[in-house]
């Protein structure tokens, strides 16, 4: 398997006209590097995000009794707060200074996935700037996927929109998949022997997740400023799928519903 850093991808920031396709397709065009099958695209959410639109500056942003009540508790922002609660479908978990919290598009994580990092624009007010996650991940991957297909005459190729998110009992963020088109996002072992011919009865990997991962080894955390990375000969299924597949049903979540 191979991963393809794509560089030369400008700063772009809020209220741009540009389409996230046109950019994608420029930079690898620029790169010399033409989509082949069975390739899969990891992008940053980031840019997609800044891209639909998706940054707001807090000093815009009146916080309501909830957020102002939760800001007393936490020692956030209640600006920040009042944001958090506008993308959230749930607050999850509230720790100190922490939220959990489930966002609208499924993806649980802090802050519901509202994030200062990388906002811009760069100059006056920088730190008031923050980025939100894409309104459907799902369907920016799809339409993402259906540019690159017809723009490099490829039939089986995959998107993935990632973000870097922490994980329960374990230290450090890793790449998850928020949007995913064109593969198959879980890998089904279910039925599959093993080394000794034991059947797998409970074996799900998470390969759209994986994949995200491996590219923000090459995406990095600060200024690297690489939001695409390409995946070669990745094995993996192709076909219809969405990241909506990973999210588990909180019903059948043992820390979140507990057991039936």
């Amino acid at each position: 398997m191979q991963l393809i850093p794509v560089k030369n991808i400008p700063i772009i920031d809020f209220g741009t006209d540009l389409k996230l396709s046109t950019v994608v397709i420029k930079a690898l065009r620029d790169q010399s590097l033409a989509l082949k099958e069975k390739d899969v695209l990891v992008i940053a959410h980031t840019l997609v995000s800044k891209i639909e639109g998706r940054v707001l500056n807090l000093r815009d942003v009146t916080p309501g009794l909830k957020a102002e009540e939760i800001a007393k508790r936490t020692g956030k922002d209640p600006a920040l707060v009042e944001v958090i609660l506008r993308e959230s479908k749930e607050i999850v978990k509230e720790a100190g200074p922490v939220l959990i919290a489930e966002s609208r598009c499924g993806s649980i994580s802090a802050n519901a996935g509202v994030d200062q990092s990388n906002a811009g624009p760069f100059g006056q007010d920088q730190e008031r700037w923050v980025v939100l996650l894409p309104e459907n991940p799902d369907q920016s991957a799809q339409d993402l996927l259906q540019a690159v297909r017809q723009e490099f005459s490829v039939q089986d190729a995959g998107v993935i929109i990632s973000d870097t998110q922490g994980r329960p009992f374990r230290v450090g963020a890793v790449g998850v998949a928020l949007g995913a088109a064109g593969i198959k996002p879980l890998a089904d072992w279910r039925g599959h022997k093993d080394l000794y011919g034991r059947e797998l009865l409970s074996s799900e990997e998470a390969v759209a997740d994986e994949l995200a991962s491996a590219a923000t080894i090459l995406m990095g955390q600060s200024s690297e400023g690489i939001p695409l990375v390409v995946v070669r000969n990745a094995p993996i299924e192709f076909g219809t799928g969405s990241a909506v597949e990973l999210a588990r049903p909180k019903e059948k979540d043992i820390f979140r519903a507990g057991p039936k």
